[in-house]
């Protein structure tokens, strides 16, 4: 989903994707997360959503991810600060 002007993602927007290893939204303008938005991808081992117009995280945004995730880049962001609990279990 690379280079796309995505905005936004509906809650359900990776639903029947549980075998989904490897997700790349690089260089899109998203600039919010939905709480959540990820527990579908209980398989999901990279995430890269570098250069886009993220400006916070929520305790929330990767719940679902904990067990598998093993790569996350948030470079290239307008993040002004990360809350810890945004990536722990």
């Amino acid at each position: 989903l690379i280079n796309n002007k995505l905005r936004h993602f509906d809650s359900d927007a990776f639903f029947s994707l549980s075998k989904l290893k490897n997700l790349n939204m690089d260089e899109n303008e998203i600039s919010y997360l939905s709480d959540r938005i990820f527990k579908y991808l209980s398989s999901l081992q990279i995430l890269s959503l570098k250069n886009n117009k993220l400006l916070d995280l929520t305790p929330l945004t990767f719940y679902g991810l904990q067990n598998s995730l093993k790569m996350l880049d948030l470079s290239l962001n307008k993040l002004a600060h990360l809350n810890a609990y945004s990536l722990s279990e």
